[in-house]
This record gives structure tokens, sequence and C-alpha cells, in this order.
């Protein structure tokens, strides 16, 4: 009998237990899952990405102190510079002034500042009111007869930096009453630096809009086989992005039998100027 060395028997045992192995499920159904599987693996690296930036601002604030007027370049300003899709100016904190000629002037809130998680206090971290009146913006505008969008608010979504909340948003369920599933939309509205968006970084093949709403200085989309995004950087800073896809992966396995919204539709509603950060 011909010996094998351990490794080429080992491959030749697998591929032989392999080979009367046939999947269950069509190729259809296969790619879908696959499909699934990186974009939550691209929620899981932006979840990922915020959690770190935080651990690293709650380092520097207890070891650095930096003298006035000393506040350079930070690695938040590189990597928003580099980004593709984001070529605005830094954003700055503030509520929308209505439409400007472009970007207000002051520092950006990434120069002195590095986004991470915040620990909200009370239900929805406090923020109840202000998550209550995105669900009723976005519902004006993608399900005013109310047959769709979940009427009850039961996530949050946050950021701080050092100078404060900077991102705050809620995800929704998205059913058809005339079928099982359940899809989701989404809202972000940020000051922090648009690559470092939440829905910008779950997702891929951002492109740039041609045509924009008044008082919005950037804007990117981007769509694929389950659902569609939209993100818009007006002029004092603020972004706010609006996402819908047919499956709301935390609380579903069936996908709602698709979400009829145009990217005009959600580029409508991302124009809101109600979509506002609570005051401090």
């Amino acid at each position: 009998m011909t010996a094998h060395p351990p490794e080429e028997e080992l491959a030749r045992r697998l591929t032989a237990l392999a080979e009367p192995v046939r999947s269950p499920l069509p190729p259809s159904e296969i790619d879908r899952l696959a499909r699934l599987g990186r974009r939550r693996m691209r929620r899981t690296r932006a979840a990922t990405t915020l959690a770190v930036s935080g651990l690293a601002a709650s380092a520097v604030a207890i070891g650095v102190s930096a003298a006035p007027g000393d506040r350079g370049s930070s690695p938040d300003d590189a990597s928003y510079a580099s980004d593709p899709a984001a070529t605005t100016a830094a954003p700055t904190a503030g509520p929308s002034s209505g439409p400007t000629s472009g970007p207000t002037s002051g520092s950006s809130a990434t120069g002195s500042c590095a986004s991470g998680p915040v620990e909200g206090r009370g239900p929805l971290g406090g923020h109840g009111a202000t998550l209550r009146t995105y669900r009723d913006l976005l519902a004006a505008h993608l399900d005013p007869t109310g047959q769709h969008l979940a009427a009850a608010v039961s996530n949050v979504q946050s950021g701080s930096d050092r100078c404060g909340l900077n991102s705050l948003g809620t995800k929704l369920g998205w059913s058809s009453p005339t079928g099982p599933g359940l899809g989701m939309v989404q809202v972000e509205v940020t000051t922090g630096p648009w690559a470092q968006a939440q829905v910008r970084m779950s997702r891929e093949g951002w492109q740039r809009l041609p045509d924009l709403p008044t008082g919005v200085v950037a804007g990117w989309a981007s769509e694929d086989q389950s659902g569609r995004a939209v993100g818009l950087t007006r002029a004092d800073g603020t972004t706010v992005a609006v996402e819908v896809d047919a499956l709301f992966g935390n609380d579903s396995l069936t996908p709602v039998d698709g979400i009829d919204l145009s990217t005009e539709q959600l580029v409508a509603a991302a124009a809101d100027p109600g979509f506002v950060l609570p005051a401090p």
C-alpha cells in the first residue's frame, strides 16, 4: 500500500467524504444567502469600527491635553479625504440653517473629536422623542398611507465624539399586508464624516448623485438586488442617510416581497430639514 504524507492523506479523505454531498438549495438561493452574509459582515465591520474609534477617543481624552491653537490633522481627516465618495468639506456640528452657497466655516468635528458609540440613558438612549420624529418624517415621505412602516420605534443607533452626540438614527420594520417577511428602513443623521457613517460603511457601490435638492452640497446613492440607500450632506455639514432593504437581517429570516421605493423618494425623504440632531 502506498503511504501518503499526513497532509495529503487528510486532503484525500476530506475530498472523498465531500464527493457524495450535494447542496439541497438551488443556486439562486445560495447566491441570495451569500449576499446576505456579505451585507451582515459589512455591518459588523461598521459597528466594530465605531467601537474601536470610541476606545481611542477615551484614551486620548485621558492621556492628552492639546494646547489651544495646536490642533493638527487627525487620522479621521486623512481617511475622510482619501475616501473616493467623500470629497466635501468635513462636516461641522449644528442643525440645518437652510440653503446656503456652500459649507459653513469653522473647524470640523473630526479635527478635534474622534467618533465612537455612545451609551444613552433610559429607553432609546434618552432620544425617544427625536427618534419618533424621525419615524414620522419617514412615514410622511415613504409610507403616507401607513400600510408598511412600523408604528413603534424600538431601535436606536447613535455615536458620539468628545464634542458630544454626533450621530443618531433608527431602524424600522417594513411589512407588506399581502405577504410574510420583514424589510427594513434605516435613517441616520450625523455631523461626523460621511466616510464613517454606518450606512456608508454597510453598503458598497456608492455613486455621486448628479442632481441635488436645494441646500444639499453633496449626495451619493447605492443600489443592489436587496435594496438601496442615499446620503445627503447639507451646507451646514449635517449628513442624512436613508436606507431600505428587503430583509431586516436582525429581526427576520424572510425578506419582504419587495420595497417599491425609488432613489428619488429616498432623496426627498433625506432632504427633509426636520432631520436634525437633538440640542445638547
